[in-house]
């Protein structure tokens, strides 16, 4: 909670850890994300996965079924609600961010509960859809989806009823853990649950904007004039938090600022005006579709 901002109508930022085995306080001191609240006066919320659930933290992003990935992302939901409640949040800008499994779990969250998040985040995770154990989870980190990443969305959502979702992808092209197309495919999803390519990933609506500098490719979707998903691309980094704190496990100085120049920058522009939040029907509605 940064000091010295009113907490009435104040955005909030849900940030969930990844790698297995990362901390909720490595995460916050690596990424510096509550300097940023600090500064520009938002919330922060770090859920961290229980080592009841998982011995080494990790989220199951693979496994949509409700006492295991499902579970974890209406947990989340529950948790933004009880907060929008307390602290009177601005319910249209609640925000999601992961990077790993975290960004993965934060996939999940951003197809099945669209109206609770005003955008996300997604920091080398891996592409959705495909992996539906802890094998295949495994098999799509190193290698990708192997199936045609905006097929694999409209197996799992309405894309015509789904009401958008702003996406940002950020991952390192040296990054062996998570393999950097992964973010291509990713890209590729978000940009059919917006509508602007069709279930074979041709685009039909909408420009590209590339743009080249310090080591980062940055390209823009862009639809009446308004970025809607931008993916990233790091030279040089690996399974890390871009320019983050190095002295922390999983975050790099390399890169452009993740925290402040990437998410928080993006996240700013993006707002639900349709948030409906603190109701019963639409958690019920998202956990029916996870099961």
């Amino acid at each position: 909670m940064p000091a010295g901002h009113a907490h009435e109508s104040m955005p909030l930022v849900v940030m969930l850890h990844g790698v297995c085995t990362q901390s909720i306080d490595e995460f916050a001191e690596g990424s510096r994300m509550n300097v940023l609240a600090d500064r520009y006066g938002f919330a922060v919320v770090y859920p961290e996965q229980s080592k009841h659930a998982h011995s080494h933290r990790c989220w199951h992003w693979y496994d949509a079924s409700e006492n295991a990935g499902g579970g974890e992302a209406r947990a989340v939901v529950s948790l933004v609600d009880a907060l929008v409640a307390q602290y009177s949040f601005d319910s249209e800008r609640v925000y999601v961010a992961g990077i790993s499994a975290g960004a993965g779990l934060s996939a999940l969250l951003a197809v099945h509960y669209p109206k609770y998040f005003a955008a996300v985040a997604l920091h080398s995770g891996p592409a959705f859809g495909e992996a539906r154990t802890g094998i295949t989870a495994m098999d799509v980190m190193r290698r990708g989806a192997r199936r045609e990443p905006a097929e694999l969305v409209d197996e799992h959502k309405n894309v015509a009823n789904y009401p958008g979702m702003p996406a940002i992808m950020l991952h390192g092209d040296a990054d062996h853990v998570v393999a950097p197309v992964n973010a291509d495919q990713l890209a590729e999803q978000f940009l059919r649950l917006n509508r602007i390519v069709d279930e074979k990933g041709a685009r039909r609506s909408g420009e590209v904007r590339e743009d080249r500098k310090n080591g980062v490719v940055t390209r823009d979707f862009v639809r009446g004039g308004r970025r809607v998903v931008r993916l990233c691309r790091v030279q040089g980094l690996g399974h890390a938090w871009s320019c983050g704190d190095d002295a922390v496990p999983f975050h790099s100085a390399k890169g452009l600022d993740a925290s402040a120049m990437m998410i928080w920058e993006f996240f700013k522009h993006q707002r639900r005006p349709d948030a409906g939040r603190i109701a019963e029907g639409t958690a019920a509605e998202g956990a029916a579709s996870n099961s």
